[in-house]
């Protein structure tokens, strides 16, 4: 976070040329993924740092490929930069979000003691502001809007705007219930069963996913390399096909680990955060 909040200070030079929906919908991610920046000053920060990279890229690659070639791949680099920063917010809500959710269940099942021995409402929201990771952190943030004077509605609404989870709202929206109307045992276990149900359903899935991705990931470790190689042996000796030591090295060295790195950066993020 210092890290990224020190590159947004230092590559904000020029202006990203996105309209009002693209900046309200950036600053609408930025304000849930927990990102403390301005809009307009992030999205200059990732149109100036994509072309600074597309500028190393172009200099960097002019010394091995001819002009026409460095072009391409400085603007391909501007691009993949530009657009992956812009995304990052998007991506850190999502996160955000599941760090959240994983801890509802057991947040409900607690409240629905504690509210159903008698204790206070907002004692039990102070209660919750430990144990329960990102969801106390959000929570603290709650019971810190309901003692300085606003109703206990509009700061468990508010917590939701800062989150981008429908789980929430639905357990927002049953405390709330239970504050207006009484205390509601059922409803609240009921949805903690729900959310719980939903997080094993996510782990079904994933088990499933990652079977699948294991047996990609040793084709594109071992077989697809393998039949790169004789592909090469083949086609060098029968089929006129030129392949340089330069093209085989690049295809070892980047292509293959690349994609075998690009695999288990996606199994890691599809993991489900779950009880």
């Amino acid at each position: 976070m210092n890290l990224l909040a020190f590159l947004v200070d230092g590559f904000s030079f020029a202006e990203a040329p996105l309209d009002s929906h693209s900046l309200k919908r950036l600053e609408r991610d930025l304000l849930q993924a927990s990102l403390s920046f301005n809009a307009r000053k992030y999205a200059s920060f990732c149109f100036s740092f994509a072309l600074a990279i597309a500028v190393l890229a172009f200099l960097f690659s002019l010394a091995f490929v001819g002009m026409l070639s460095s072009l391409s791949l400085s603007a391909f680099a501007f691009a993949a930069v530009f657009f992956c920063l812009l995304y990052y917010p998007a991506l850190a809500k999502k996160r955000r979000a599941e760090e959240i959710e994983r801890d509802l269940p057991l947040f409900l099942r607690n409240a629905s003691v504690d509210l159903g021995l008698g204790m206070a409402f907002e004692k039990m929201l102070e209660s919750s502001c430990e144990g329960y990771g990102e969801l106390s952190g959000e929570m603290r943030k709650a019971v810190g809007e309901i003692n300085s004077g606003r109703p206990v509605q509009q700061s468990l609404l508010h917590f939701t705007s800062r989150v981008d989870s429908l789980s929430l709202k639905r357990s927002v929206m049953q405390l709330c219930f239970s504050y207006e109307n009484g205390f509601d045992c059922e409803g609240m276990c009921k949805l903690a069963d729900e959310l719980i149900q939903q997080q094993r359903i996510k782990s079904r899935e994933f088990a499933a996913k990652q079977a699948f991705f294991g047996l990609l990931f040793i084709a594109a470790s071992t077989i697809v390399p393998a039949l790169f190689s004789a592909y090469v042996m083949v086609g060098s000796a029968f089929l006129s096909l030129t392949f340089s030591a330069t093209d085989i090295v690049v295809f070892f060295a980047f292509v293959f680990p690349l994609a075998d790195v690009a695999i288990l950066l996606y199994l890691s993020e599809a993991k489900p955060k779950v009880l």
